[in-house]
């Protein structure tokens, strides 16, 4: 009796070591996984920053009366949209 409850735990405890193992392996792969969908991501949105940055800076060296003006009216409307009127 004694000898068929240690082969049981033995066994017990061997297919318990492999399936932690098997679910540590998972979990460092699902980690590097999302890990490398994040850094992708961030340098997807660097990217995107730069080149809304170079956009920008272009339209102003090209256009700058344009964007002065536009600045000027967006800055009067954004003023009357705040302005209180008291009486």
């Amino acid at each position: 009796m004694s000898d068929t409850a240690q082969t049981f735990g033995t066994k017990t405890e061997s297919r318990l070591s492999a399936t932690t193992s098997r679910a540590q392996d998972a979990a460092e792969a699902t980690y590097d996984k999302a890990k490398d969908v994040a850094l992708d991501a961030a340098d997807i949105a660097g990217r995107a920053a730069r080149q809304a940055d170079d956009y920008v800076r272009n339209i102003i060296e090209q256009r700058p009366d344009t964007v002065a003006i536009g600045a000027l009216a967006l800055g009067f409307l954004l003023g009357r949209v705040g302005h209180h009127d008291r009486q």
